[in-house]
């Protein structure tokens, strides 16, 4: 592979993580609304950190490093890709952060969820549940747009 390819190839790949993370988020946040209202209260909370701490990571490193976004767009193989997903690097590193925090939340909801209680048997479980769903779709989006990111490049 020549070195453009190379380039090309993983600006596809972050493109598309991009677009799962940012997707699979707000799955996820569909999917703890009614558990939040079954009152989880831990399912309100992670809500709240993945409704606001990825804007203002991205609000942070925006105001901090607003030269790496229009030097990214200036060196990449597919602005007009890039434009059309809005994506920028600062975007990609909030939704990294966001998905990364989105795993912990639920490991640690998992972690601390009470078992010894008959009634919450059946939704014991639900955070691994939850946790199993958000990583299968965000790995089934970032097949998907990979391959429709691929098929528009042609």
């Amino acid at each position: 592979m020549t070195t453009t390819a190379v380039f090309k190839h993983r600006e596809i790949r972050a493109v598309s993580h991009f677009c799962a993370w940012r997707i699979s988020r707000y799955i996820l946040i569909i999917l703890l609304v009614p558990l939040s209202a079954l009152h989880y209260p831990s399912a309100f909370y992670i809500i709240a950190a993945l409704a606001a701490l990825p804007a203002a990571v991205n609000l942070a490193l925006d105001s901090s490093y607003p030269e790496r976004n229009n030097e990214a767009l200036r060196q990449a193989a597919h602005p007009d890709i890039m434009k059309q997903y809005h994506f920028s690097r600062t975007r990609y590193q909030a939704e990294r952060f966001g998905f990364v925090l989105a795993l912990i939340l639920l490991l640690v909801w998992q972690w601390i969820q009470p078992t010894e209680y008959w009634y919450d048997f059946p939704l014991g479980r639900v955070p691994v549940m939850v946790l199993f769903f958000y990583y299968i779709s965000q790995t089934v989006f970032y097949f998907c747009y990979r391959f429709a990111i691929r098929k528009a490049c042609r």
